[in-house]
């Protein structure tokens, strides 16, 4: 079995356990068919809408902040200056707006949520049924060969697979001292005279991986990429109201057409993919054998490991 240091856990219930190993057909924007056998379809929500009340704004804040105490230095240009206090100013107001082809809208940042831990009481709590759901343990080479689906047309597209950073502490001043180094010198940060959207793509991508430190035990780490927040959103209702997703395609084997470019590199065919799933542990909820029993039989209809199943030690009663 894959070690657990080999995996990132995303907790679900029933129905999310059958409909992430279940997606349906799928065709390559390039024309071909896409096997989805061994893969997994994973719902990634606007961010906005997820359990912490502060989401991105705490990060905007946070990078806003630390991009104005860069603009003091001396070791900047005026032009540069300008930029970085612009880039804090639209952060801390929440006004980040992209071109989008032919239109200009918000930023859209979508993550599918996974944590280190495969038997955390309060991931069960809070994300696992109370105990009666399951921790699917993902592998983290696989989460390589991830796409997103725009509605309906897979494609690769910056999709970033990052550990979230709590508070602002050294690790956050370290994130955002990589996104200030990306923004520095004036080509980066300028565009014909006007901020670049590159620059607030990545300020805004950056402030998603930035949470409140009250979340800190979650251990988490995110696969994100960004959308328009006008256009190209599925909708799902909730307890709480609609919320905006799309739709992640992990490890997904190609048959007849290439579908990452790495399947280019070969004259022999597609690259070998590396198994998706490396464990599913089952919650300390009721009847386990009769779950992981249930959970092997899914596993091996959709082309996992039917072995990789195993209950929590968690002493907990649902």
């Amino acid at each position: 079995m894959t070690s657990d240091n080999d995996l990132l856990f995303h907790y679900t219930d029933a129905g999310g356990l059958l409909g992430i190993l279940s997606p349906g057909p799928m065709h390559s924007s390039w024309g071909g068919e896409i096997e989805l056998g061994g893969s997994l379809n994973l719902r990634a929500s606007d961010v906005r809408y997820l359990n912490d009340t502060t989401e991105v704004r705490y990060g905007a804040k946070v990078v806003a902040k630390i991009l104005r105490n860069k603009s003091k230095s001396t070791d900047i240009s005026d032009v540069e200056r300008h930029g970085l206090l612009q880039l804090a100013d639209e952060l801390k107001n929440d006004e980040i707006t992209i071109d989008w082809w032919t239109h200009r809208s918000p930023v859209a940042v979508h993550a599918a949520c996974f944590t280190e831990s495969g038997d955390l009481l309060s991931q069960w709590q809070g994300y696992g049924d109370n105990g009666g759901g399951y921790a699917i343990g993902v592998t983290r080479d696989a989460l390589q060969y991830s796409l997103v689906s725009l509605p309906g047309n897979p494609m690769f597209r910056g999709l970033q697979l990052k550990k979230v950073c709590y508070g602002n502490g050294q690790k956050t001043k370290s994130l955002v001292a990589n996104l200030i180094e990306t923004l520095t010198g004036e080509e980066n940060v300028l565009d014909k005279g006007e901020l670049s959207d590159t620059a607030r793509r990545d300020a805004i991508m950056t402030a998603a991986q930035i949470k409140h430190p009250a979340f800190k035990s979650e251990r988490e780490w995110r696969l994100i990429t960004d959308t328009s927040g006008n256009w190209f959103n599925e909708f799902r209702p909730t307890s709480q109201g609609l919320i905006p997703y799309v739709d992640y395609i992990v490890n997904p084997t190609p048959t007849t057409t290439p579908l990452h470019p790495s399947d280019l590199a070969s004259d022999d065919g597609p690259a070998p993919r590396p198994p998706t799933i490396g464990k599913v542990v089952v919650g300390p909820g009721g009847d386990r054998k009769l779950r992981m029993d249930a959970v092997s039989r899914l596993l091996r209809r959709f082309g996992h490991n039917p072995d990789c199943v195993v209950q929590s030690d968690v002493p907990y009663r649902a």
